[in-house]
């Protein structure tokens, strides 16, 4: 019995883990995905499209990190 309990602690942990990652993936893609967005808008008004790539690359990066410590965090 008292293996069944640390094994139900694990999958909890195991599951607030991956709420976790999930969590940390959505935060910057939801920043790429509005950037995406106002760049359009800022085609439409002749703006500069750089500051919106720059935006898109840093969540890109954030994510491409998130990805690379995956590992390491589970």
């Amino acid at each position: 019995m008292e293996t069944a309990g640390k094994d139900r602690k694990v999958a909890v942990e195991e599951e607030e883990k991956l709420r976790t990652f999930i969590h940390d993936i959505r935060n910057p893609l939801s920043s790429i995905y509005l950037t995406i967005d106002s760049l359009r808008h800022a085609k439409e008004d002749n703006e500069d499209p750089d500051f919106y790539i720059d935006l898109i690359e840093k969540a890109a990066k954030k994510i491409e990190e998130i990805l690379n410590n995956y590992p390491k965090s589970l």
